[in-house]
């Protein structure tokens, strides 16, 4: 039984690693080649959980002689509060910017979602603060079969901004933003205390 249920649990992570050039090998070949190196950004945290999910299943396989039921309950507590934690309590400030969180993205997809069905908004594309692309928003439409030029900032008729309220979207110097002038603000919609939903039309 025991090898059953190690085969039903790591066969999807043993067919994942041949099916994508054994990925998680080869990322704990490069932690141990430049773990002293200094990187500009923290690792995100998917690495290291791959890692130590991987890194789990021998100490497991040689351990598990000595876990007895009440080990494994214990554990199962632990590890479960560690990852309410994890997954629940901390994940806003560590997954999104301050002031802002998966719910406010839902929010701004629904405004764009309810402009496209009524037919009053059809020719547009998104820019959002922490992502000037909005990979968030994009994914939303794609998901919901809503086709645009997902890569044309420079001749779509409209485009969705979301910027913090006591800033000037205006000043930002990407090029979704400067690509996009002339323009007029038509509409606005408050997302949350601090950022502000525009949507521009271009002139």
């Amino acid at each position: 039984m025991g090898v059953i249920g190690l085969s039903v649990g790591v066969g999807n992570l043993i067919f994942f690693e041949l099916r994508n050039n054994f990925y998680l090998f080869q990322t704990i070949i490069l932690f141990l080649q430049n773990h002293q190196k200094i990187v500009s950004q923290p690792m995100s945290d998917y690495y290291y959980m791959s890692i130590l999910f991987l890194g789990t299943i021998p100490v497991l396989w040689y351990t598990k002689r000595f876990i007895t039921l009440r080990i494994n309950v214990i554990a199962f507590i632990i590890l479960f509060g560690f990852a309410y934690h994890f997954v629940v309590v901390t994940a806003p400030d560590r997954n999104y910017p301050k002031g802002w969180y998966y719910h406010d993205d839902q929010k701004v997809f629904q405004i764009i979602k309810d402009n496209f069905e009524s037919g009053e908004i059809q020719d547009f594309n998104v820019f959002e603060f922490y992502s000037a692309t909005a990979a968030t928003q994009k994914y939303y439409l794609k998901l919901n079969n809503i086709l645009i030029e997902y890569d044309d900032y420079y001749k779509n008729k409209y485009l969705y901004v979301v910027y913090k309220k006591d800033e000037d979207f205006t000043t930002d110097p990407t090029y979704e933003i400067n690509a996009f002038r002339p323009h007029a603000v038509i509409d606005t919609w408050s997302i949350n205390d601090s950022y502000t939903l525009y949507l521009l039309k271009r002139e």
